[in-house]
């Protein structure tokens, strides 16, 4: 089902690199959320009511720590000056590799939680920690083009300002250079691990079900491009 909601999303409705308006990016985000519903009535009707809350449950869970994410994409393109119609690219790589690294850090925490019962308290005072961190200054969201994960993108790969055809990279002065749509995957890739260490957790805290664990976390991280377009409209 995420793979066929993918292929459709990005061979129909973003065939195209172009700027995404907000109207559209409403519609784009109401459609993400009704096939999140109708998968999470699948399972309900499916699997057992118990099943259908624990997957809506983590949907929601994970749905509302995603909304910091936005703004975080939102100052990352904003630094590295990705115009608008590249930015699609961007997050569609980041939302793939998402998708990857979510199922790892599921199948991991579970069987650490199967094996072993300590590592849930473990994964309960993060949580706590992780609160706490975001109750006092300097959390997360603040500054995120400061970070040593963007700095040391810029270090690591020679960068062209030029973002030509929306391409990763581009041959310049004889060198073959990353563009900033390039950077900005990159950087997008390693902030989902720091979101991933507060999401993953939170959602094995409602669920041991590898499946609904992974799906509702999957089925929230899918609308975060059409949700991201949204909010970028109105910035």
């Amino acid at each position: 089902t995420i793979a066929a909601a993918l292929a459709v999303d990005q061979m129909i409705f973003h065939r195209h690199m172009a700027r995404v308006s907000m109207r559209r990016a409403l519609i784009e985000s109401a459609g993400w959320v009704a096939v999140s519903l109708a998968f999470g009535a699948w399972i309900y009707w499916s699997m057992g009511a118990n099943s259908g809350m624990e997957f809506f449950a983590g949907y929601v869970l994970e749905k509302s720590l995603s909304l910091d994410n936005i703004f975080v994409f939102l100052v990352i393109f904003t630094v590295l000056h990705v115009p608008d119609e590249f930015q699609g690219k961007a997050l569609y790589g980041g939302i793939l590799g998402a998708l990857l690294l979510r199922a790892a850090f599921v199948i991991v925490g579970i069987k650490l939680l199967t094996a072993f019962h300590a590592f849930a308290y473990l994964l309960g005072a993060f949580l706590v920690g992780i609160a706490i961190h975001m109750l006092l200054p300097g959390s997360r969201m603040e500054r995120p083009e400061k970070s040593w994960i963007l700095r040391i993108a810029q270090k690591i790969f020679p960068v062209t300002h030029r973002c030509d055809g929306g391409r990763f990279f581009l041959r310049e002065d004889g060198k073959l250079k990353a563009t900033p749509i390039f950077v900005a995957l990159v950087v997008l890739e390693a902030m989902d691990i720091i979101f991933a260490a507060d999401s993953i957790p939170a959602v094995l805290s409602i669920t041991r079900n590898t499946f609904i664990a992974y799906s509702s976390n999957a089925f929230a991280v899918l609308g975060l491009r059409a949700l991201y377009f949204a909010v970028a409209a109105i910035f």
